[in-house]
């Protein structure tokens, strides 16, 4: 089920897509969702995001249980522009696995895309409590200028204030300094 990545990561789009589609044959047309997700794969890679979608949508119906095909699903509905069903998808991914950073992380790029900057950066957050090392969690904040940062703290701070929740406040104080620095 890997080939076609590496097919495709190799340069070969046409053996890659040969291969998904000889695939789909052997499993008798439908197949897995495990294959309709590498499909999608291959098209997001080869930046065809509505093929893409396509074969997320047969994938998630397959297996809607299957947070890889929902996450991946979301990125393709935000590459389309389309971020209403890009928000349900990604918090849907989240939501069947809370561990997985990535999906965290993609949802966070779509809010931000969705211009929610405040919820982009709790999802964020999210994602950086799972794997704090891993630097493409904070993709959605790169492009945050000094105010929109000290605006996003303000009302950090007011929410802290309301709630009395100390921890609110560190990842928005850790990107204020490396923004201001």
């Amino acid at each position: 089920k890997n080939l076609s990545k590496v097919l495709l990561w190799a340069g070969k789009k046409r053996e890659a897509e040969r291969f998904v589609a000889r695939a789909r044959e052997v499993a008798g047309g439908e197949g897995d969702w495990e294959l309709h997700y590498n499909t999608a794969v291959v098209a997001l890679d080869a930046g065809d995001p509505a093929s893409a979608r396509d074969s997320l949508l047969e994938a998630v119906r397959l297996a809607p249980g299957a947070a890889r095909a929902w996450d991946q699903l979301g990125v393709a509905h935000a590459a389309l522009g389309e971020l209403g069903p890009a928000v349900e998808a990604g918090e849907r991914a989240v939501t069947l696995d809370p561990e997985m950073a990535g999906a965290w992380n993609n949802l966070g790029t779509i809010y931000d895309q969705a211009e929610d900057p405040e919820r982009a950066l709790e999802v964020t957050e999210k994602a950086l409590a799972i794997e704090p090392g891993f630097a493409e969690h904070i993709q959605c904040l790169v492009g945050y200028n000094e105010v929109e940062t000290m605006a996003l703290q303000a009302l950090r701070q007011v929410r802290q204030l309301e709630t009395g929740d100390q921890a609110d406040l560190g990842l928005v104080q850790r990107v204020e300094h490396d923004h201001l620095v």
